[in-house]
């Protein structure tokens, strides 16, 4: 099974889904894999916690909704699924346009950390993503420059902190 390897300190080229600090910060590893709604499996090697340096652009990202939706409801083939998306949230949290919400995230972007969660264990398609809570999710589809600031051991009681913590 192949594994990714990253040290805290180093810069990484990263895309996929990110999230805010504040929604994993205080938590451990299996915490933060229940709240972003990963399987089990891809968190038996531990993983790093990134913070991207640069942020993207309106068009280098789709929404990615909350995580208690998994994102294969509207990812497939790895292409974001615009009818599909709406359809999953109709009526549950997106009373604005996609663009109008796309606007908010590029301000909150301005304003909070966007971070990910890189496992050592990388996706692979026979994984089921269950469902997680409630922390909002973007789906970054060019890669960003970003820094490794924790790692975090599987079966531990470490616990991410905080991008400067």
């Amino acid at each position: 099974m192949p594994t990714y390897h990253l040290r805290e300190g180093d810069t990484t080229m990263q895309r996929g889904c990110f999230t805010f600090e504040q929604h994993i910060a205080g938590m451990t590893l299996e915490e933060i894999g229940k709240e972003l709604g990963l399987p089990s499996e891809r968190l038996i090697r531990g993983g790093w916690v990134v913070f991207a340096i640069n942020l993207p652009w309106s068009n280098d990202f789709d929404l990615g909704g909350w995580a208690e939706f998994s994102t294969d409801n509207f990812v497939k083939g790895g292409s974001w699924n615009r009818q599909a998306f709406e359809q999953t949230y109709k009526n549950k949290r997106m009373p604005i346009s996609i663009f109008e919400a796309k606007a908010g995230w590029m301000q909150e972007m301005n304003n909070r950390k966007l971070v990910k969660l890189v496992l050592a264990v990388p996706h692979d398609d026979s994984h089921r993503y269950p469902s997680g809570g409630k922390a909002p999710q973007i789906i970054v589809n060019r890669e960003l420059r970003c820094q490794v600031v924790k790692y975090l051991p599987p079966s531990s009681q470490e616990r991410f902190r905080g991008v400067w913590r």
